[in-house]
């Protein structure tokens, strides 16, 4: 087991090195949950598992989506207005389908 000597609170200490790779990588999730935490979907009374599991997913790739569009345009758009036009344009694409199969011919 490989150990790694690291300093905390001007104190040394030795940790095994897939504990500090985890700890030093973990960011990436308390990142995500805190993103997300004021554009949740899911809510907390929900009793099928399926909508739960949909939401999160639904979730997961707005905020995925939002990721690679700032690193595609590197524009630094706020999340909750790239959720706004991204709801915007997907309503209007679906719209105009609909009314293309609504008109008499």
């Amino acid at each position: 087991m490989d150990i790694q000597r690291v300093s905390k609170k001007r104190k040394e200490m030795q940790k095994p090195l897939y504990v500090v790779d985890c700890q030093h990588n973990f960011w990436g999730v308390n990142l995500k949950k805190h993103l997300l935490h004021m554009y949740v979907v899911k809510r907390k009374i929900m009793n099928k598992w399926y909508l739960k599991l949909f939401k999160r997913l639904l979730d997961s790739t707005v905020l995925i989506s939002i990721v690679v569009y700032r690193q595609v345009t590197e524009r630094n758009k706020e999340q909750r207005s790239y959720r706004i036009q991204l709801v915007e344009e997907m309503f209007m694409k679906h719209a105009r389908a609909a009314g293309e199969q609504c008109v008499p011919g």
